[in-house]
């Protein structure tokens, strides 16, 4: 099952994220919102086989649950850049787990907005954007100045 995801993750993500950087100039280095809807869009189908924390499955929405946003769009794009950066530090060889994911996790856990139910579908959203985007980035070496970038920013968070 993780085989396949991994495999139909590339393949619909890899346009995406491809075209990402031909328009980052145009958006002012944002991923452009279609972007962000398509990668939201394959988390949420995903939803329904996940786990939730206690081990459940989280099983089919509703239909009517289906048309409305699971998030809305401005929170949809602070995970999708949250899964970026974590893929930008898995590119430069640094420990995105525990200085990017982890404390982002941990931040949206004790926000207390979110139901257990978002919690698993942000986990997915931020893993599929990360995936996909290490996966582009694998082609384009890290420079040392992108490195030290990230290192510097994630011990000014703190992490």
């Amino acid at each position: 099952m993780i085989a396949v995801r991994a495999l139909l993750l590339s393949f619909v993500l890899c346009m995406a994220v491809a075209s990402v950087a031909a328009r980052a100039a145009d958006n002012q280095g944002r991923i452009p919102d279609d972007i962000v809807k398509r990668l939201a869009d394959f988390a949420r189908d995903q939803l329904p086989n996940a786990k939730l924390p206690d081990g459940r499955p989280v099983g089919p929405e509703q239909m009517i649950d289906r048309m409305q946003p699971y998030l809305p769009m401005e929170e949809l794009r602070r995970v999708v850049d949250a899964g970026r950066l974590s893929a930008n530090a898995a590119a430069c060889g640094l420990d995105w787990q525990n200085r990017s994911y982890a404390p982002f996790m941990a931040y949206e856990k004790q926000s207390g907005r979110w139901n257990d139910k978002q919690l698993v579908y942000i986990q997915l959203l931020h893993d599929d954007t990360e995936q996909a985007i290490e996966a582009k980035l694998q082609s384009q070496p890290c420079t040392g100045e992108t490195r030290n970038r990230l290192d510097a920013y994630f011990r000014t968070a703190g992490h």
